[in-house]
């Protein structure tokens, strides 16, 4: 999505709330699921029903697909504000994917580790409940399956699950902006995805690009799609907004770059880094150490070319472990696509003219073609040069910066 653009996310997601009122009078006609779903509540069993709507585009999309597809799923996540969240799914996978965790004879299942805090129920396709028992010593649940598939099969399921809290969120340092986060699943899998917003929030960006944006029951409702591809990744995916309720900010707080405001050094050196960037994918060598930026650029085109000798020069570790997590498969095309493809540059501070040893710069990642925070790189002044220390990611604990010191 184009910077442009986020003013009309802005304007959109205000427009949604001011019809929010027609919008679900005009869906009150569907207040009761179309199928049973055992021990559901009827929010739940509704949630399910939606997850089936987005499964139909899955399987249409199936029968046209020109890309091979290993990993389905649908979700729609429910961000019901402090009280908690709820997510419901379908999945489909190989059941090879368990390996050993998996019993046909038994008919059983070990699904985990979950987390003891997560009231999580699966169902059949049928909507039938399926057995489970938590094992405290391994955290898992272990299902027991009613018909249990092949072992070299596969596996539908949809399930929902409730947890405290506002789920996978991170607030920026502004304390304005939030983050929904939603993972995605392995190797060439295909997701759609729904977030629910919570009451009074309003949508301000999103990637991937959504498909859809709705209001469901007077709540703003974004629906995604990702596919992984064969270097799985690519299908994290996050919606972007700020919310009243929770911290009584309202549009007018919008930080300057949410407005199409952003700081003039930020822009030349996001054009820097993507004008470098082209070069390096297209087979370009970089090598420059003099900055964090450069060091950064650097880095990349180690990552890129698989280059061991130039990944040793301006990495802070360079170990044999190191080396086969960015650089070897199965590992390089993730790192390659994740961490250079993926990313473009969103911003940093002035780094230090005469910097000393140990000295420790961050720059920050966004999403391609946003301004949506997607990461960070510390470099660290090492031995007269720069060097890259370490990448932090979504998962990591948001946008903080002294992260990065317990790496040193």
């Amino acid at each position: 999505m184009k910077r442009s653009a986020v003013a009309c996310w802005i304007v959109i997601a205000a427009l949604l709330l001011l019809v929010a009122p027609a919008a679900q009078s005009g869906g009150a006609k569907d207040t009761e699921p179309r199928m049973s779903w055992e021990d559901a509540s009827i929010t739940d069993a509704m949630l399910i029903e939606q997850v089936l709507q987005l499964d139909q585009l899955i399987q249409a999309e199936r029968e046209t697909a020109q890309v091979p597809i290993d990993f389905v799923m649908a979700s729609i996540l429910m961000l019901d504000g402090q009280e908690g969240s709820r997510l419901a799914a379908m999945v489909e996978e190989h059941m090879e994917r368990f390996g050993g965790r998996y019993s046909k004879d038994a008919g059983t299942l070990k699904f985990g580790p979950v987390n003891p805090d997560v009231n999580l129920t699966f169902y059949d396709e049928r909507g039938k409940r399926i057995p489970a028992e938590y094992d405290e010593k391994t955290r898992d649940l272990i299902l027991r399956l009613p018909d249990p598939p092949e072992a070299d099969g596969t596996w539908k399921r949809f399930s929902i699950a409730k947890a405290p809290g506002v789920g996978d969120t991170h607030r920026e340092e502004n304390g304005v902006i939030w983050h929904s986060l939603r993972g995605g699943g392995t190797i060439n899998s295909l997701a759609y995805s729904r977030t629910i917003l919570p009451d009074s929030a309003i949508l301000v960006d999103a990637y991937p690009r959504p498909l859809a944006i709705e209001v469901i029951d007077g709540r703003t409702s974004v629906t995604q799609k990702s596919y992984s591809g064969e270097h799985g990744s690519g299908a994290v995916k996050q919606v972007v907004f700020i919310w009243p309720e929770a911290d009584g900010t309202s549009i007018e707080d919008l930080p300057p770059e949410y407005r199409g405001l952003r700081d003039p050094r930020e822009i030349e050196l996001a054009a820097q880094y993507s004008a470098e960037m082209e070069k390096i994918l297209a087979g370009a060598e970089y090598r420059d150490q003099s900055t964090p930026l450069a060091a950064l650029l650097t880095w990349n085109c180690a990552i890129v070319s698989g280059n061991k000798e130039l990944f040793a020069e301006c990495a802070y570790d360079p170990s044999p472990q190191a080396i086969r997590s960015y650089l070897e498969k199965p590992y390089a095309n993730y790192a390659k696509h994740r961490l250079t493809e993926s990313m473009d540059f969103l911003r940093t501070t002035e780094w230090p003219e005469k910097p000393q040893e140990g000295d420790v710069h961050v720059i920050h990642m966004s999403c391609p073609g946003t301004i949506i925070w997607n990461g960070m790189h510390g470099m660290i002044h090492h031995k007269g040069k720069w060097r890259h220390l370490r990448h932090l990611g979504v998962y990591d604990g948001g946008p903080d910066e002294s992260a990065f010191d317990r790496f040193k």
